[in-house]
């Protein structure tokens, strides 16, 4: 090594730049954002490709480092050669060879213009993957390189094929069946199956609303690709369950609760969630899948990936051989990352082959926060064609929340990994106002809590029904104590009351997580939230004030319009919290098309009414979905069932089917809690 200042100097050695530096961690991050950059743990010095002499020199300017004088004259060109070839941009295999004369210009063009190229230093050329051959060619002709001509032949070819993948990924209906499933599939979700089923390893991007559940269940089913692991926030695991045994009864579902780790029971779906997925691995890997389906998996984007010893866990190189810490030889380092539920993620999702299915879902856009793929592109398997973390931040995501190239993003997703349809595109198979169920996961403790007062309410209903049997002089049965215990209105709705106020109360938090979901998953989708209780809309609006506005029961007309002004037309607003009887009539809430009851009213007509201030407008016509927050094994799943069968007598009317009438909600409440007081 040459007589060099012992610190802040940079030089060539071997065709290799040299730099050494003292300490700073600004320095460190800088550095290792230089594609090609290693660290030599002996010369204690970073080395780096001379393609990146470039970004050597801006670094070197940025923290006042001494740069060798043959870094600084134009010499360094004969380090870079066209080799004397015939044609500079040629087919080698699966890879397009590039070769031109050292150029700054051109160096920093091709990083630019072909994220994926990589520099080759015994070729002395830029190697690019086939795929983005297009890319290749248009930075050929911009420069004037001389192009090979069975490489436009090549390149017509793999046009087509990106053609059709993109025609694929925005395509709107698929003539596909899905054996054993209990409900239709609707024609733009059969197009999703059918590109996912194409791909085996992608990302789900639909909006909200629109089916993402039920289409990664179809495709697993499809294939009969089972068992599967299902990995969700803590608030879906319920909701999973419903919905596979929804389209699918036959499958079997076991859920994990808990981070101790315990065998799991031989399942067709295991589902879980992120805050326990790390404790869980290695049970999930004893019991074996096939599959892995990542639900709201912009849960992973953050973190980064490191390197480890296997023998002392020490950090170290991707490509060592050599523990520099523990001496162990022979190693083949171990991929972590530093966050927890990233790392859980990855090491399931590396684990299956390539022909095995890895599904993403997530309704979050792709020109929103582009860094936030890394992590999703890397489990999946897709990073490397958009050349590494390094080449795709500065291509698309150079500085946190801006995007570039969004555009280019957006196809080139679609060409290999994506599919995405809002809900303008699809609106006209959907049917005008969708309902979606959504079951909340509740704490053991808040479900104690609830518990003690279900429990006293049934009690009471129960002797109530026996005391009435027994004047009646029956035997106990319904026939003999349902109508006249229904008509005890005060004291039943005072009793269904406090019953409804405990479920409100244990709802809250997981009520919020949702939205936290839907907030995240949207690019500015907006969100209206109907509920009965005045405290839960106040807490509701307290948690989300800086994005939201609200209306509740003696809030004055000007308040009340001014509300409404700020939800549909201020982009910052995407949050409208309103009690139910005080927003079901008079508003026009079009800015949004998902409507939230995470409580419910005492008709059907109630939520028709709310649902209908973003739907259906004169002004604005489009679909919406409701979505309805129920507390499984609480009064919520009772009032939904009785809710649906009352409006299915509503319904009755205009579509001229017979159904069987029904009592008041209350009444049959009542009913229903006296029976199952009365069985226990």
């Amino acid at each position: 090594m040459q007589n060099v200042p012992a610190n802040n100097y940079a030089w060539i050695q071997n065709n290799v730049i040299i730099l050494k530096t003292e300490y700073n961690k600004q320095l460190v991050e800088d550095s290792r954002n230089i594609p090609g950059r290693r660290w030599d743990g002996e010369m204690k010095v970073n080395t780096f490709p001379l393609s990146s002499i470039i970004e050597v020199r801006n670094l070197a300017n940025t923290h006042n480092i001494t740069l060798a004088p043959e870094l600084q004259d134009s010499d360094v060109k004969k380090y870079f050669t066209d080799s004397g070839k015939e044609f500079q941009v040629e087919m080698d295999g699966d890879s397009v060879i590039i070769c031109f004369n050292y150029d700054p210009k051109m160096i920093t063009a091709i990083k630019s213009s072909v994220p994926s190229a990589k520099w080759n230093g015994k070729s002395r050329s830029w190697l690019v993957p086939k795929r983005d051959i297009m890319q290749a060619i248009r930075f050929a002709l911009l420069h004037n390189l001389t192009i090979e001509d069975s490489l436009m032949e090549t390149a017509r070819n793999v046009m087509n094929e990106a053609k059709t993948m993109r025609e694929a990924s925005e395509s709107l209906n698929a003539d596909l069946d899905v054996p054993g499933i209990q409900i239709p599939l609707l024609p733009y979700q059969k197009a999703g199956i059918a590109y996912l089923k194409q791909v085996r390893k992608g990302i789900l991007g639909d909006q909200p609303g629109l089916g993402k559940t039920a289409q990664a269940i179809a495709t697993l089913a499809s294939e009969d690709a089972f068992p599967a692991v299902v990995v969700c926030p803590n608030t879906l695991k319920i909701n999973w369950e419903r919905e596979i045994k929804k389209f699918f009864p036959n499958l079997t579902v076991s859920i994990l609760n808990g981070g101790k780790s315990e065998e799991i029971e031989p399942c067709d779906v295991i589902v879980v969630n992120y805050d326990i997925l790390y404790q869980r691995n290695k049970n999930i890997m004893e019991h074996g899948f096939v599959s892995l389906v990542v639900d709201e998996s912009h849960a992973i984007k953050n973190g980064q990936k490191k390197w480890r010893c296997p023998e002392c866990e020490k950090p170290c190189r991707a490509n060592t051989a050599v523990c520099k810490e523990c001496g162990a030889l022979a190693i083949c380092p171990r991929e972590t990352w530093t966050v927890k539920r990233t790392d859980a993620v990855m090491k399931l999702a590396k684990s299956l082959g390539p022909e095995n299915f890895v599904l993403l879902l997530t309704g979050t856009p792709i020109t929103n926060r582009p860094e936030e793929l890394i992590p999703q592109l890397e489990a999946i398997g897709q990073l490397d064609s958009f050349g590494g973390v390094w080449r795709f931040k500065n291509r698309y995501a150079p500085k946190r929340n801006v995007a570039l190239n969004t555009k280019e993003l957006n196809e080139k997703m679609r060409e290999t990994c994506f599919v995405r349809r809002n809900k303008m595109d699809v609106y006209g198979e959907l049917p005008e106002l969708r309902n979606a169920v959504q079951y909340l996961s509740v704490s053991t403790e808040e479900m104690a809590s609830y518990k003690v007062v279900e429990d006293d309410v049934v009690e009471y209903f129960a002797q109530r029904a026996r005391d009435i049997a027994e004047e009646e002089g029956s035997d106990g049965s319904s026939a003999y104590w349902g109508k006249k215990i229904a008509l005890e209105n005060s004291v039943n709705l005072v009793r269904i009351t406090a019953l409804r106020d405990a479920v409100s109360k244990i709802k809250f938090e997981s009520t919020a997580s949702w939205l936290d979901n839907f907030l995240e998953s949207g690019t500015g989708e907006k969100v209206i939230v109907f509920a009965e209780h005045i405290e839960m809309v106040e807490k509701l609006y307290a948690r989300y004030q800086d994005v939201a506005v609200k209306i509740r029961g003696g809030v004055s007309v000007e308040e009340r319009q001014n509300a409404v002004d700020s939800f549909q037309n201020d982009p910052k607003v995407r949050v409208f919290v309103a009690n139910m009887t005080a927003a079901s009539e008079g508003l026009t809430l079009t800015a949004a098309s998902d409507v939230v009851f995470c409580e419910l009213g005492w008709t059907p007509a109630i939520h028709e009414q709310c649902a209908s201030r973003c739907y259906g407008r004169v002004n604005d016509m489009h679909g919406a979905t409701a979505w309805y927050l129920l507390a499984p094994e609480t009064i919520d799943e009772d009032m939904y069932s009785l809710l649906d069968k009352k409006k299915k007598v509503v319904n009755s009317v205009t579509d001229g089917v017979d159904v069987e009438e029904q009592g008041s909600i209350i009444g049959e409440l009542v009913k229903t809690l006296a029976e199952r007081g009365m069985s226990k």
